[in-house]
């Protein structure tokens, strides 16, 4: 366990993560390991302010119950980027800010 003593500042990093299709046993993506979280967690926000973006203007051409579904799916992309966005601002459970402020 990490004690947290005032004005303490902790770095927070990606690990290696595969992602994607699989080809045998490897994958043919990866997050990096060693990103700063900060950096990590802004560009997520921003990865989903395009698929929400996107997602919405898909919607646009849509009728009925269809784009009903698709308003859905605005939403929840909608939620978990402001989830992002709160951690960003936010501090881990010791007290210790997660991201520069």
């Amino acid at each position: 366990m990490i004690e947290a003593t005032p004005n303490a500042h902790i770095e927070f990093s990606t690990r290696t993560t595969p992602f994607g299709a699989k080809y045998g046993d490897r994958k043919l993506f990866a997050v990096c390991k060693g990103i700063n979280i900060e950096d990590a967690l802004a560009h997520a926000t921003e990865l989903l302010g395009c698929a929400s973006a996107t997602t919405f203007e898909i919607a646009n051409i849509l009728q009925d119950n269809e784009r009903s579904q698709v308003i859905a799916i605005f939403h929840l992309l909608e939620m978990a980027k402001a989830l992002l966005n709160a951690s960003l601002k936010g501090t881990n459970t010791s007290g210790v800010p997660l991201c520069r402020t």
